[in-house]
């Protein structure tokens, strides 16, 4: 009997030893992650979470995700967190070229100095507002100007290897890896390539006909 209760004496001990490290545990981290967050710069504009957002971005968006991707902006996640950002912000990049492109306004109604330079682009799990630096969204914009102008006034080869050049800054800027199929895929958003016809059934059906009467 006395082994016993020595026993669940001791089981009990031992348990709420456990609960009562576990519990300095999370105080300790909390008082940790309490400092760092009174210690941590500014955040930039675009790091605040909204209900929408896209989760695989650690809540970062805006201006602040791409500061901490090109190392402006100490965002306090860790090198594996923002290689995980990167291929998905490539994604979320093209498409946001791509608008800036298209939605470019006509030659005589462009004006370079309130170019647009975020974008709200949406993906399959959420919202990511794609920041670009100001230089390189007017660029996009007068692309897209002078695609449009009648008649344009860039052929669609110059205009291919202007975007080009515009991507390889942008992903060198934001430590993005090159590749060139992401590449090709916006170009022929932009660039669509002309579609060939195949000559009328009827045509050749005429010509058959034609062959045979002789």
């Amino acid at each position: 009997m006395n082994f016993l209760l020595s026993l669940l004496t001791l089981s009990t001990v031992l348990v709420l030893s456990i609960l009562l490290l576990f519990v300095l545990g999370k105080l300790v981290w909390l008082e940790k992650a309490t400092k760092s967050l009174l210690n941590r710069d500014p955040k930039p504009h675009g790091t605040v979470g909204a209900s929408d957002a896209d989760p695989y971005f650690y809540g970062l968006n805006d201006e602040a995700l791409w500061r901490a991707l090109t190392g402006d902006y100490q965002s306090g996640l860790s090198e594996l967190e923002l290689d995980e950002i990167k291929p998905r912000f490539a994604m979320a990049l093209g498409k946001a070229v791509v608008r800036l492109v298209k939605e470019a306004p006509s030659a005589s109604d462009i004006s370079l100095s309130t170019a647009k330079n975020s974008i709200d682009v949406f993906t399959i799990r959420g919202r990511v507002t794609v920041w670009l630096p100001a230089q390189h969204a007017a660029a996009l914009v007068e692309l897209g100007s002078k695609i449009k102008s009648l008649p344009p006034q860039l052929e669609a080869e110059a205009g291919a290897q202007l975007l080009h050049e515009i991507l390889g800054k942008l992903y060198s800027e934001a430590g993005l890896e090159r590749d060139p199929e992401a590449f090709g895929d916006i170009r022929a958003e932009i660039f669509p390539e002309p579609i060939t016809r195949e000559p009328a059934a009827e045509n050749t059906n005429n010509v058959d006909d034609d062959s045979s009467k002789s």
